[in-house]
């Protein structure tokens, strides 16, 4: 085992501690019919469980997102890693086809190069599949600050910082 992967590991393990310190995580719908997430219980929220192999990396109100620690792999150019982001408003695909809430794909972080790929995904809209992106349709975008993938680039590539 690498020691990129030992360090990530350990820090998954230390975001995953903090998250059940502070709580499980929540889905809250407002009286508009607007979503948000939080660790924080509130009356008619409900509990968005955590699958067995998957750790939570972050809940923010707009997004959740799990990693696979188990299956993260380490290599000369980057971490390719399983993810799955649950998200509090509806996206729409670049063409406008079709509608999702939840995304799990395979995505790689390019270390040095603050770019990230999307290697294949599944795209669901309230628990339904509604795509399945292959490998053949991976996306390549570079990692901007602030973002959610800039938090996770950070996270993966320490030494980058």
């Amino acid at each position: 085992m690498s020691m990129a992967r030992i360090l990530f590991l350990c820090l998954i393990l230390t975001t995953v501690q903090a998250a059940a310190e502070e709580g499980k995580r929540y889905v809250c719908t407002d009286k508009k019919g607007d979503r948000r997430f939080t660790e924080q219980y509130a009356g008619g929220c409900q509990e968005i469980p955590l699958e067995p192999g998957w750790k939570n990396f972050g809940v923010t109100p707009s997004v959740i997102v799990d990693i696979k620690p188990g299956d993260v792999i380490s290599e000369r150019d980057g971490i390719t890693v399983w993810m799955r982001f649950f998200l509090a408003e509806d996206a729409d695909d670049v063409k406008g086809k079709w509608v999702y809430d939840y995304v799990e794909s395979l995505n790689k972080f390019y270390c040095g190069k603050r770019e990230t790929t999307l290697i294949e995904g599944t795209y669901k809209f309230q628990g339904e599949t509604v795509y399945v992106r292959s490998p053949k349709e991976s996306i390549t975008e570079t990692v901007d600050p602030g973002t959610v993938n800039d938090s996770i680039y950070r996270a993966l590539c320490e030494d980058d910082q």
